[in-house]
C-alpha cells in the first residue's frame, strides 16, 4: 500500500499532462512514482471525486483528462491549442538557464533591425546573467506565442507588441551585452552637381 497526499497525486498527474518536447505538447498518463505503472481509470475516478468534495481547487487539466474518459489520446487530441499556449507560457519554468540564454539571444538577433537593439558577446557576471535571463523571459513568450500561438488572437497581438515590449526593456535595463545600433547614413551623390569646364561648341556647318 502507497500512501500519498492528495496535492502530491494533483502534482504528478498535471506534470504528467503537461509534457512536452520543446515547444510540442506531449502529454502522458501518470504514473505511480513507486511503482512506476500506470494509474488506473479507478484510481484516477476516485481521485477526482476526493478532490471534488474537498476544498481544494480541481486542476483544469485533471478536468479535461476526466471530460476526456482518461483516454490520453483523446486529451492531446481535443485540447491541443489549450495545451499549446501551456507549454508556451510554461517554457522558462521547464528550461535550464543555459536553453533560455541562447533562445533569448536569438530573439534579440532576429529583431535587432526592428528594435535597434543587438547582442554582444561579452563577458557578464553569473547575477548579471541571471536578472538578463528573468527580465527578458516575458518577452521570449510573447515571442513563441506569435510564432507558434494557435490562436490567431493572440498571434496577432503578440506580433503588434513584441517589439514594443522588446524597446521598453532595452530602454530601461542596462545591461553590457546590449548595444544600440548605429545607424551611419551614406551620402547620396545622385544630385550632386559637378562643375567642370564647358565642352566645346561644335564646328560649323560648311
Amino acid at each position: 500500500i502507497y500512501k500519498f497526499r492528495i496535492t502530491d497525486l494533483i502534482n504528478i498527474i498535471n506534470e504528467s499532462l503537461i509534457n512536452s518536447e520543446g515547444l510540442f505538447p506531449a502529454p502522458k498518463r501518470p504514473k505511480n512514482p513507486y511503482t512506476n505503472l500506470y494509474f488506473e481509470n479507478h484510481h484516477l475516478y476516485n481521485l477526482y471525486y476526493k478532490i471534488n468534495s474537498s476544498h481544494l481547487i480541481m486542476p483544469i487539466l485533471f478536468t479535461l483528462f476526466y471530460d476526456s474518459n482518461f483516454s490520453i489520446k483523446k486529451f492531446g487530441y481535443l485540447n491541443y491549442p489549450f495545451l499549446k499556449e501551456k507549454v508556451i507560457e510554461d517554457y522558462p519554468n521547464n528550461n535550464s538557464k543555459q536553453k533560455l540564454l541562447y533562445e533569448i539571444k536569438s530573439m534579440i538577433s532576429e529583431l535587432k533591425f526592428k528594435t535597434g537593439f543587438f547582442y554582444v558577446q561579452t563577458p557578464i557576471t553569473p547575477n548579471q546573467r541571471n536578472n538578463f535571463i528573468k527580465t527578458f523571459s516575458p518577452c521570449l513568450v510573447k515571442w513563441f506565442k506569435s510564432l507558434y500561438s494557435p490562436n490567431p488572437n493572440i498571434k496577432e497581438h503578440s506580433k503588434d507588441t513584441i517589439i514594443f515590449d522588446l524597446k521598453n526593456k532595452f530602454e530601461h535595463n542596462n545591461f553590457p551585452c546590449l548595444k544600440k545600433r548605429i545607424l551611419r547614413r551614406r551620402r547620396d551623390l545622385s544630385n550632386n552637381i559637378v562643375l567642370s569646364n564647358p565642352p566645346p561648341p561644335p564646328p560649323p556647318l560648311t
